[in-house]
């Protein structure tokens, strides 16, 4: 393998993000160099007009490119085409914005050395236009998206309007939690039903009173750092419910789990949500066990995932299962045990 030299790694770049030329397919347009990356995102007619540089990928190689922040102190190198999220996590890479420069930089006409000579123009430099409204935008307010397009805060949002724009139903966007590690490359009719459903989500804390969000594998941590008396750090528990809807929290199976009880005067109905990534939802179990008299009643469901839209079916016990008449309130004991199927 063989480190690339600074003088001919600066010429070893895309000329849209601005990144490196470090992973397949390496395009050419019109005599400019498009990384893999950026290629994904073009739309369908201008990917046509790309030419693939197979020779520069047989020898990409047999090189080893560095973080597209190194210059601001990154150390981290890596293979050519090598699948990693570094440089979406990198700590480095909010002190770097590609620069759009769209006026030159003016210097001062003072050739006099004179210390008290005043020029305004020798205080002008590089200006940053946003790529949705064109605005001039503040060098403290400058956002980028994974792609080097650069907007202002008041354009800011999921999805990179430069990215987005003229899209066709064949390319293909980014999942807007790629800077949270999401790898996904979506075609655009998908990507509202993978924003549902995508494990790099922010969750709300389901503790009462908590309005703090984070993503799925930091929530139990922040669960146990600081609701560790607010949770049941098992897989069950018994308690006496009665004519109010309860909520309770477990933390098991490296995940958690939120118990919902709702009361409906003549029933109630018990049901579990995983909250975690949807599709792991399916993984989980949960048995809700009432005993009457000497008879104790086992009902056995799958858990919903967090983000279903409707209430999913859940275990539900009638006051004749109960055996407590209409003239007496309800109360007894629950008995509620997850299990990874």
């Amino acid at each position: 393998m063989f480190k690339i030299p600074e003088d001919i790694l600066n010429r070893l770049k895309c000329h849209l993000c601005d990144g490196y030329l470090n992973c397949k397919p390496v395009m050419l347009k019109d005599d400019q160099q498009i990384c893999g990356k950026c290629f994904k995102i073009l739309p369908l007619h201008e990917k046509q007009s790309c030419q693939r540089q197979i020779a520069f990928e047989a020898i990409g190689n047999c090189l080893i490119f560095p973080c597209r922040y190194h210059q601001m102190g990154c150390q981290y190198t890596y293979n050519f085409d090598n699948e990693n999220a570094h440089e979406i996590q990198c700590k480095n890479r909010y002190f770097t914005v590609p620069d759009v420069v769209t006026e030159p930089s003016i210097s001062s006409t003072n050739n006099n050395n004179d210390p008290e000579y005043e020029n305004i123009y020798s205080t002008i430099g590089p200006q940053w236009h946003c790529f949705n409204c064109n605005t001039i935008i503040p060098k403290s307010s400058k956002n980028s998206c994974l792609y080097g397009h650069i907007s202002c805060d008041n354009c800011k949002s999921d999805m990179c309007m430069a990215c987005v724009k003229n899209l066709d139903g064949n390319s293909k966007i980014a999942c807007k939690n790629a800077s949270k590690g999401c790898k996904e490359i979506l075609y655009q009719n998908d990507v509202g039903a993978h924003r549902d459903k995508c494990p790099f989500n922010d969750i709300a804390c389901p503790i009462e009173k908590c309005e703090k969000k984070f993503m799925f594998d930091a929530l139990m941590d922040h669960l146990k750092q600081e609701h560790v008396n607010q949770v049941i750090l098992s897989n069950e528990v018994t308690k006496s419910v009665a004519q109010k809807n309860l909520h309770l929290v477990f933390v098991c199976y490296e995940g958690v789990f939120r118990m919902l009880y709702y009361y409906y005067v003549t029933y109630v109905e018990v049901v579990v949500e995983y909250l975690g990534p949807c599709f792991k939802a399916q993984e989980f179990e949960f048995e809700a066990s009432v005993k009457v008299n000497n008879e104790v009643i086992k009902k056995r469901f799958s858990c919903a995932n967090w983000n279903d839209y409707l209430l999913a079916s859940g275990a539900s016990f009638d006051r004749k299962e109960l055996k407590i008449p209409d003239e007496k309130a309800i109360k007894f004991q629950l008995n509620l045990k997850i299990f990874k199927v």
